[in-house]
């Protein structure tokens, strides 16, 4: 028997092509409801339109359940330095991206930016904003404590979040068709992560005193590892929230 769960999936499934391939406009309904194999008037009854059926794909992406937020953060009290925040919030950025961004919301993405990026933006200050606002916390800290040169501020996490979806794109590709990736075919990913975190850093980095990267206990990064995959192959924006907040409650304190 075909549960209602099923076939909200089923739609679900096939509408996140339909966008990817075609954008928001291009999209048709009739094409949704024929590779779900449902009759049109169902997506209507699922998700009243359009738009609400494309909200609901983008937020099928991410995990949103509150009760994470009851999932403890715990690093053994361990004090943590403006480069060391900041190095654990790029560590928790790139490996969203890396392990659970699928290449159907670069494609998305993309869609969006082509089209005016109306949703995206409601959808950003809606569930991204607070992390760029820990972002920039963390810069700011850095700053009044001399480490941070904040000249290309603006720059940095427009840079951080291009590189992390062309390299998404990249990465999607067949192996005989990539153009970037043959001399970082082997580990790969960890080269990917050590160069958006070198690259941060030398642009945060006085012109006089280049910033050192920080080194992290491995068992800390273990630890985040295991929070970022509680949640099904999903981004976790509550855990991901959770990892941010305790990285800068003593600021707050």
């Amino acid at each position: 028997m075909i549960t209602d769960h099923v076939t909200k999936e089923n739609i679900l499934s096939a509408a996140k092509t339909e966008f990817a391939l075609h954008g928001f406009s291009g999209a048709r309904l009739a094409s949704i409801a024929e590779n779900s194999g449902i009759n049109k008037a169902l997506i209507h009854y699922y998700f009243k339109s359009k738009d609400l059926l494309y909200e609901d794909v983008w937020k099928s992406f991410f995990e949103w359940d509150d009760d994470l937020n009851n999932v403890p953060i715990y690093f053994d009290n361990t004090p943590f330095t403006a480069s060391e925040k900041l190095y654990l919030y790029i560590y928790v950025i790139v490996n969203l991206n890396i392990k659970f961004i699928d290449v159907q919301i670069v494609n998305l993405l993309l869609w969006e930016l082509a089209e005016g990026g109306n949703f995206l933006r409601k959808f950003h200050d809606e569930y991204l904003e607070e992390g760029n606002r820990t972002f920039n916390l963390i810069l700011e800290i850095g700053q009044k404590e001399g480490i941070f040169d904040l000249k290309y501020k603006d720059m940095i996490n427009l840079c951080i979040s291009s590189m992390n979806f062309i390299y998404k794109i990249e990465k999607s590709r067949d192996k005989q068709k990539q153009l970037y990736l043959e001399i970082l075919y082997e580990n790969r990913d960890e080269k990917f992560l050590d160069y958006i975190i070198n690259y941060v850093f030398k642009m945060l980095s006085p012109a006089d005193k280049p910033i050192s990267v920080p080194e992290i206990k491995p068992e800390i990064l273990e630890y985040i590892d295991k929070l970022l995959n509680m949640s099904s192959n999903k981004i976790s924006i509550p855990i991901s929230r959770r990892i941010m907040e305790y990285l800068c409650n003593d600021w707050f304190q």
